[in-house]
């Protein structure tokens, strides 16, 4: 599993008018779209948002200091994040399961442009999530490899963070390591306190996910296969 997100002047006198100016091209619009589980359009079984055209058409704009940050840090390969945890961490309990028969340490996926949000690497079994912006370490999770899968049993996640919502945080996770390690088209979590509107939806994709995110849902997000029969 692990082998291998952007003005006129009248005329005068005898001079001929101006020809009438076209009217100003209206740049075309992607709206997010709520789909409920049984609309022929959505692929998943749950209700949620599609974003897909919402977050590809969106350009990243960083300020020249965070941009620089950026490009420095794509030469990192996380070994300096080994044995670290997120800033005043707080254990959650999870029970995350992937097929997986072995491992190597070193980067499991690095973003590659600013529409890219996060960087993922894994050092002596444990996985770290960091924001490709900043290098902020927002997760560590612990992990073992047995019997054909790879079982995580803990997560650490910064306090502030995880007083919001600790299933959330197990969400995410497993949402990272199936959309951006995996490759799987699976819908992203979205946290219950957010404020439900198509465009507020839209928006903390694109941040949270950039291009990577395609479908937002409410609904539990950590069933295996959340595909509609027949799907690609």
């Amino acid at each position: 599993m692990f082998k291998k997100l952007i003005a006129f002047l009248t005329g005068k006198g005898n001079s001929p008018a101006p020809a009438p100016l076209a009217p100003a091209a209206v740049p075309p619009q992607f709206p997010v779209r709520r789909l409920s589980a049984g609309d022929p359009g959505n692929p998943f079984k749950v209700d949620g948002y599609d974003c897909l055209s919402f977050v590809r058409s969106r350009v990243a704009i960083a300020e020249p200091a965070i941009a620089e940050t950026f490009a420095t840090l794509r030469k990192n390969t996380g070994l300096t994040y080994a044995g670290e945890l997120p800033a005043d961490p707080i254990e959650i309990q999870a029970a995350l399961e992937y097929p997986g028969e072995q491992v190597r340490d070193g980067m499991l996926y690095k973003a590659g442009k600013l529409e890219e949000k996060w960087d993922i690497y894994l050092y002596e079994q444990h996985l770290y999530f960091c924001r490709s912006w900043t290098g902020t370490l927002v997760y560590v999770a612990s992990f073992q490899l047995a019997q054909g899968k790879i079982t995580i049993g803990k997560i650490w996640v910064a306090r502030e963070a995880s007083a919001e919502d600790s299933v959330f945080a197990i969400q995410e996770v497993d949402y990272l390591l199936k959309s951006h390690v995996m490759q799987r088209r699976v819908p992203h979590p979205l946290p219950p306190d957010l404020h439900i509107t198509e465009e507020t939806i839209g928006q903390y994709s694109f941040s949270q996910y950039g291009h990577i995110c395609c479908f937002g849902t409410y609904a539990d997000t950590l069933d295996w296969d959340m595909l509609k029969t027949g799907m690609p």
